[in-house]
């Protein structure tokens, strides 16, 4: 059978901010805030959820590149988000963005992220879940024109009015080959794993695209430090 998607549809406005006070040349303290209203379209039957949210984002953290070759930035700080329907509880708590690069040789770079935010799951009977993840990735320069890499990646899905949990584990190689300044192959294959009392299942997938520059300087992939 068929299912409406309509309830998917939605309209986001937000605002953010960000005051940042450098304390040295290669580190810096900032403090950040953001607005996030959700405004859906209108349930077809009351036995539906109205999706309706808004969410206040606050965040204190530090971006730094230290001379041992390592640079990034980390954020914490607290997230709340109301839903205009009373059946559905507020999701708050801890909110966490991070990223960061250390370039071990001038031709490979590790990279690190960890986030925990508040994201809508496109599911009927739950409006609201809260991702927990971390990824790990290297990518090395095996030739200017030739990168190759990989990662893994765990996240958590913790699902507002269902009884449902997902860990989904992620393991990648990847490769990049510039046949130009303006014509780009790439390659991914992943192995996905999620761990679900719902719905578990592997994936394994290939895929291959093809990336266009009209314009004429280079740009930066994978290894971040190309010119």
């Amino acid at each position: 059978g068929s299912q409406d998607q309509d309830f998917r549809d939605y309209l986001e406005t937000g605002v953010n901010g960000r005051v940042s006070w450098a304390v040295e040349r290669d580190w810096a303290v900032f403090g950040e805030a953001a607005y996030v209203d959700r405004s859906y379209d209108d349930p077809a039957s009351p036995a539906i959820v109205n999706r309706d949210a808004d969410g206040v984002i606050g965040r204190a953290g530090v971006n730094f590149e230290l001379p041992a070759l390592i640079r990034g930035d980390v954020a914490v700080g607290y997230q709340s988000f109301d839903y205009a329907d009373p059946r559905v509880s507020d999701i708050e708590g801890t909110s966490v963005e991070a990223n960061a690069m250390w370039f071990p040789t001038e031709l490979t770079t590790v990279s690190a992220s960890a986030e925990r935010r508040v994201t809508d799951p496109g599911l009927i009977d739950s409006p609201g879940t809260l991702l927990t993840s971390v990824g790990l990735g290297v990518d090395h320069e095996v030739r200017r024109n030739l990168i190759v890499g990989g990662g893994i990646d765990y996240a958590n899905f913790d699902f507002e009015g269902i009884n449902r949990e997902d860990d989904r584990f992620a393991v990648r190689a990847n490769t990049v080959w510039k046949l130009n300044r303006n014509v780009w192959f790439d390659a991914v294959i992943e192995h996905v794993d999620q761990d679900s009392n719902v719905q578990s299942f592997t994936d394994d997938r290939v895929t291959f695209g093809v990336r266009l520059f009209p314009r004429s300087e280079e740009h930066t992939s994978g290894n971040s430090r190309t010119p």
